[in-house]
């Protein structure tokens, strides 16, 4: 099956979302449980492997 690099953007974006500790309530690294101050989009941090979803300058 082919994908088109429009469908693949759309799907690594999706992914991210359907991932995010705003969602699901826990690390997408190290699945550490989230508090709901701690699942912020754009200011997600987990304090028990260091993750975070903050974009680097």
């Amino acid at each position: 099956m082919y994908v088109s690099s429009q469908q693949n953007q759309y799907l690594k974006q999706f992914r991210q979302v359907m991932t995010h500790p705003f969602f699901t309530g826990e690390c997408p690294q190290c699945e550490q449980q989230l508090q709901l101050v701690d699942r912020v989009i754009g200011q997600s941090h987990c304090p028990n492997c260091g993750w975070t979803d903050e974009a680097e300058d």
